[in-house]
């Protein structure tokens, strides 16, 4: 997953219309270091698992289970967000997050 989104983000920069003006330092410059790590990571990711040297902590039986409860405030914030900020405006949009995101942090 983190490969194929490497190789998205490299490949969707490519499409990004860029001004001869530009030297080598463009709009496409960050993107392209990003989808540049994304793929380092993916493949030591993959020689990893691999290898079998990766632990997973979502499938040992002995590690405790996450709590979803915070989760689902963060998620519901970014979400709310999303859904209000055209129709209400930046400022109540994000201070709803604020609160949402606060409560899922337990502040």
């Amino acid at each position: 997953m983190v490969i194929a989104g490497g190789i998205g983000m490299v490949m969707a920069t490519r499409l990004i219309p860029v001004s001869p003006g530009y030297a080598r330092v463009g709009p496409t410059l960050f993107p392209l270091i990003v989808g540049g790590a994304l793929l380092i990571l993916g493949v030591a990711l993959l020689a990893e698992a691999l290898a079998g040297r990766w632990h997973c902590e979502a499938t040992d039986p002995e590690e405790e289970r996450p709590d979803l409860v915070p989760l689902l405030w963060v998620g519901g914030g970014l979400l709310l967000n999303l859904m209000l900020i055209r129709p209400v405006g930046f400022i109540l949009s994000s201070s709803l997050m604020h609160v949402m995101v606060a409560t899922g942090f337990g502040a």
